[in-house]
């Protein structure tokens, strides 16, 4: 649909119509399919892979600027819930639960992502929105952990919003 309006010589000019609101290039549903799709193709080598190179995972999230704290704290308490998990230290801890911090580990982890890590301040928040979603997906698992092990499960917990859906593969 058209608009007419006059240009600055008074003749009729045809404009598209253009809405206020523009919509959101990444929107939450889209967050929680990239959770989901990562999570459902995770594998028991995957998770091992992910183990072998703890130290230079935690050396990265090590390096993420103090704005970027809570993203720290959910990256930390999921790599030590894989460990736990691969260890056989918590039964606590469900398949899926696991699924989806190796998943949001990954997605961390991969350099060229939605948005590339090399990009100056943008680079790294797709990797928070994706891990805040992982975490309010795997919550009543990391619950679970969280009281086995006594960790302290509200230091990783994105501020309030609705409660996610645990997904389904």
């Amino acid at each position: 649909m058209t608009v007419k309006n006059r240009n600055h010589a008074g003749k009729l000019a045809s404009a598209p119509r253009t809405k206020n609101k523009r919509p959101a290039v990444l929107t939450r549903k889209d967050l929680e399919q990239i959770v989901n799709d990562l999570a459902c193709k995770v594998a028991p080598a995957d998770v091992a892979s992910l183990l072998q190179h703890e130290a230079e995972l935690r050396q990265k999230i090590a390096a993420l600027p103090e704005d970027l704290a809570l993203l720290r704290r959910q990256l930390n308490l999921f790599l030590d819930c894989l460990r736990d998990y691969a260890a056989g230290h918590c039964e606590q801890i469900p398949l899926s639960t696991a699924a989806i911090a190796a998943a949001a580990i990954l997605y961390f982890s991969n350099e060229v992502d939605l948005v590339p890590d090399f990009l100056p301040r943008l680079g790294k928040l797709d990797d928070a929105a994706v891990v805040s979603v992982a975490v309010e997906r795997a919550r009543k698992g990391l619950e679970r952990y969280c009281l086995a092990t006594g960790k302290n499960l509200q230091e990783v917990l994105p501020a309030a919003r609705g409660r996610a859906r645990s997904p389904a593969c």
